[in-house]
């Protein structure tokens, strides 16, 4: 390349970038313009534009390659760029005209290229086509000042209202979001209520309600909320209902198992009163006639110490014969098998009742879904009708009834063993107790095993005492929930 078409290309590169610069002051500053209308607009009318710098990247990105793209179409070709040069260096037209004359063969046009090639090696371009500031330079980075400025400076404003209603909208959405959630969890809670309770009208109105509720567009949360409310509050009485049918069964098959238990001619009258005082379900005045033999033992002779001990193992056997009544077994066995219980499903149940009798209220649970499965076999794969399943749970809830019982007595029926054996051990050994020592005892408060001048005989006997006191408050408060709960269906 000669010197001459350097000369040409490096001014008119120069050109192209001139351009460039001058086009890219005036879109920057019509964008930076329409941003700024567009700005304040979105703030009036309170829309908020998000991403806001992958946006102002777009437009300016868009700007410089609009500027690129107009400058090169502007950009002078070679002889309009060596005709400026000419113009510019005062040389006579020397390098437009030797760009026109290359290609021709007369000598003339020969002359004149050799002339011009001799001229550019000899001129220099130094400064002479320096780059300029663009004349809207200046207005444009105001522009864009002002862009910056309207964004950080003028408030979100909401002249149309939508940013209300947008949190309004959004607010609406949480309370159906939650209104949702309560539905489902009350809907939980009424599906898991055990079918002799499932077919009480207020639950099936309540399950109804709430299907409702989830199969169609939510248009009042608080009121949805109500119903998941109310369906919840239901349940609980059902499930209440339910808890205090066995309840009154439990006390009723008790004072059945208890009404067994008499005196024996030779007891003593108080061990005899307590008897009584159990077999009429008085368990608080049995509780008071027992401590009352416990004091008299404590300050009872030997032989009468004997007696005594020798009622308390009369009670605890009674006890444990109640407790471990095979007639009341077979009973449960064969009102289970006669349910249609197989003797797998019939040894199943009667564990479970044992275990729930020991307080596993899953295995309550467990036992009132394998007695609905159990009817639900019998009446062809599907639930009977209300009435007859009512009467069939009620039967299971007696046979709980009944196994509740069982293990109430053998609670019972341990202490008082327990008892018996810690008072004939200390009335075999009567000279190891001091005075001070019997005085100690009758204040005693049961389960203080282990005081200082206490023997382990003392101690034992304590801690029976506090067996059979635990095993008579238990059975009081069975009687009492029962009595509560018989009121309350009442009224």
């Amino acid at each position: 390349m000669s010197r001459l078409d350097q000369h040409v290309d490096a001014v008119r590169s120069r050109f192209l970038m001139q351009g460039f610069f001058d086009w890219a002051a005036w879109i920057i500053l019509g964008a930076a313009c329409g941003l700024t209308v567009a700005v304040v607009g979105l703030k009036v009318f309170g829309v908020v534009l998000g991403a806001k710098f992958v946006w102002l990247g777009i437009v300016t990105v868009g700007a410089l390659l609009a500027a690129l793209i107009l400058a090169m179409a502007r950009c002078p070709n070679r002889m309009q760029t060596a005709v400026q040069i000419d113009e510019r260096l005062g040389l006579k037209e020397r390098f437009s005209t030797a760009l026109y004359a290359r290609g021709q063969s007369d000598e003339f046009a020969r002359a004149a290229v050799r002339d011009a090639e001799k001229t550019a090696d000899s001129v220099s371009l130094h400064k002479r086509f320096a780059y300029q500031f663009p004349k809207m330079g200046w207005w444009s980075m105001t522009a864009v000042v002002v862009l910056f400025s309207a964004d950080r400076f003028i408030p979100q404003m909401d002249v149309l209202g939508r940013d209300e209603k947008r949190q309004q909208q959004a607010k609406m959405q949480k309370q159906q979001r939650q209104a949702t959630e309560a539905i489902q969890k009350a809907l939980v809670e009424v599906n898991s209520i055990p079918q002799v309770g499932a077919q009480e009208k207020s639950i099936v109105a309540a399950r109804k309600d709430l299907e409702a509720l989830l199969n169609k567009p939510m248009k009042d949360p608080a009121a949805a909320s109500r119903t998941a409310q109310n369906a919840l509050q239901e349940a609980d009485a059902v499930r209440k209902k339910i808890q205090d049918t066995q309840r009154i069964a439990n006390a009723a098959e008790q004072a059945k198992a208890f009404k067994s238990l008499a005196a024996e001619k030779s007891e003593d009258s108080t061990m005899a009163a307590a008897k009584t005082a159990i077999a009429e379900g008085d368990f608080n005045k049995a509780s008071q006639k027992l401590q009352t033999a416990i004091d008299q033992f404590t300050n009872a002779d030997a032989e009468k110490q004997q007696q005594i001990a020798k009622d308390m193992e009369q009670l605890a056997n009674q006890l444990k014969k109640i407790a471990n009544d095979p007639a009341m077994q077979e009973k449960i066995r064969q009102q289970l098998q006669k349910a249609g219980a197989n003797a797998d499903q019939t040894q199943r149940l009667m564990e479970e009742m044992q275990k729930a009798a020991a307080g596993d209220k899953a295995a309550a649970e467990r036992v009132k879904d394998m007695s609905e499965n159990l009817i639900r076999k019998m009446n062809g794969g599907v639930l009977p009708a209300p009435p007859q399943l009512a009467a069939f749970m009620k039967q299971v809830e007696q046979m709980q009834g009944q196994v509740n019982a069982q293990q109430t007595s053998e609670q019972m029926s341990q202490a008082a063993q327990k008892m018996a054996n810690a008072m004939q051990q200390q009335s075999k050994n009567p000279g190891k107790q001091a005075n001070g020592q019997k005085q100690g005892q009758k204040g005693q408060q049961p389960g203080q095993k282990g005081q200082p001048g206490q023997s382990p005989q003392e101690g034992e006997m304590a801690d029976a005492q506090q067996a059979m006191q635990d095993a008579l408050s238990q059975a009081e408060a069975m009687q009492q929930a029962a009595e509560m709960a018989d009121a309350a269906g009442k009224d």
